[in-house]
Protein backbone atom coordinates (compact mmCIF):
# COMPACT_ATOMS: atom_id res chain seq x y z
CA UNK A 1 0.00 0.00 0.00
CA UNK A 2 0.94 3.02 -0.26
CA UNK A 3 -0.07 6.42 0.93
CA UNK A 4 0.30 9.92 -1.49
CA UNK A 5 -0.22 13.31 -0.61
CA UNK A 6 -3.17 14.26 -2.88
CA UNK A 7 -2.32 15.52 -6.25
CA UNK A 8 -5.19 15.52 -9.08
CA UNK A 9 -2.43 13.36 -11.25
CA UNK A 10 -3.30 10.48 -8.95
CA UNK A 11 -7.02 9.21 -10.48
CA UNK A 12 -5.81 10.09 -14.02
CA UNK A 13 -3.06 7.53 -13.59
CA UNK A 14 -5.27 4.22 -13.46
CA UNK A 15 -4.24 2.65 -10.42
CA UNK A 16 -5.98 0.61 -7.97
CA UNK A 17 -6.77 3.31 -5.83
CA UNK A 18 -8.19 2.81 -2.37
CA UNK A 19 -9.40 6.21 -1.20
CA UNK A 20 -8.09 9.56 -3.17
CA UNK A 21 -4.36 9.01 -1.81
CA UNK A 22 -4.11 5.95 -1.52
CA UNK A 23 -2.52 3.15 -3.69
CA UNK A 24 -3.46 -0.57 -3.36
CA UNK A 25 -0.24 -1.88 -4.72
CA UNK A 26 1.76 -5.41 -5.01
CA UNK A 27 4.97 -6.65 -4.40
CA UNK A 28 5.57 -7.30 -8.47
CA UNK A 29 4.73 -3.79 -9.25
CA UNK A 30 5.44 -1.43 -6.20
CA UNK A 31 8.90 -0.47 -7.65
CA UNK A 32 6.52 0.33 -11.28
CA UNK A 33 4.29 2.38 -9.36
CA UNK A 34 6.58 4.38 -7.46
CA UNK A 35 8.71 4.99 -10.54
CA UNK A 36 5.74 6.36 -11.97
CA UNK A 37 4.56 8.47 -9.02
CA UNK A 38 8.03 9.77 -9.28
CA UNK A 39 7.74 10.84 -12.63
CA UNK A 40 4.50 12.78 -12.07
CA UNK A 41 5.94 14.52 -9.11
CA UNK A 42 3.65 12.96 -6.35
CA UNK A 43 4.85 13.22 -3.02
CA UNK A 44 4.78 9.79 -0.68
CA UNK A 45 3.67 10.01 2.84
CA UNK A 46 4.22 6.31 3.45
CA UNK A 47 4.87 2.70 2.14
CA UNK A 48 3.40 -0.12 3.81
CA UNK A 49 3.56 -4.29 2.88
CA UNK A 50 1.19 -6.75 4.82
CA UNK A 51 -1.61 -5.88 7.24
CA UNK A 52 -1.23 -4.10 10.29
CA UNK A 53 -4.67 -4.35 11.03
CA UNK A 54 -4.47 -6.27 14.96
CA UNK A 55 -8.09 -6.77 14.89
CA UNK A 56 -7.95 -8.42 11.90
CA UNK A 57 -5.54 -10.64 12.95
CA UNK A 58 -6.82 -11.53 16.29
CA UNK A 59 -10.38 -12.45 14.19
CA UNK A 60 -8.96 -14.56 11.82
CA UNK A 61 -7.27 -16.45 14.80
CA UNK A 62 -9.63 -16.95 16.81
CA UNK A 63 -12.77 -17.62 14.21
CA UNK A 64 -14.55 -15.10 15.40
CA UNK A 65 -15.69 -13.05 12.03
Amino acid sequence: MIECIYNDMLPKLHLHLIDEATIQTTQESLYEILELLKENKISIKQVRYGSTNLEKHFLEITGDQ
